[in-house]
């Protein structure tokens, strides 16, 4: 049998087909990493003090995860594939920070709310 060489457009396809794969699986560790941690560290026993560094964190982390993803995106071979993983990195840590400064201003303040917030809906109501 003859050795048939693969057509460019063929590699293309399989080499772009790899990188979506590997994208999709390190969003996915990374939105379950993140919703794990939410879920199982604990809010309790937190003071006006505590809130404010936690806020003040919480903005840290989006911003350095979204320039970080930014910088990635600029770099990459394959921006748009690149930058759908940014986009659900950076909305997973935005979406499930705030949710967690909701539920600790919830226990800390419970006037604030109408309700006390479970963490789903803190993360609701986000």
């Amino acid at each position: 049998m003859p050795n048939r060489a693969r057509s460019p457009d063929a590699d293309r396809s399989a080499q772009l087909r790899g990188l979506t794969w590997r994208a999709l699986l390190r969003t996915v560790t990374t939105v379950v990493v993140v919703g794990t941690a939410y879920f199982t560290l604990p809010f309790t026993g937190l003071d006006d003090l505590s809130t404010l560094f936690l806020l003040v964190c919480g903005s840290a982390v989006v911003c350095a995860v979204c320039g970080w993803q930014v910088w990635w995106v600029l770099r990459s071979p394959h921006p748009m594939v690149q930058a759908m993983e940014g986009i659900a990195a950076t909305s997973t840590v935005y979406i499930l920070g705030f949710a967690s400064l909701y539920a600790v201003i919830s226990q800390v303040d419970p006037e604030g709310f109408t309700e006390l917030l479970t963490r789903m809906g803190a993360c609701i109501s986000v």
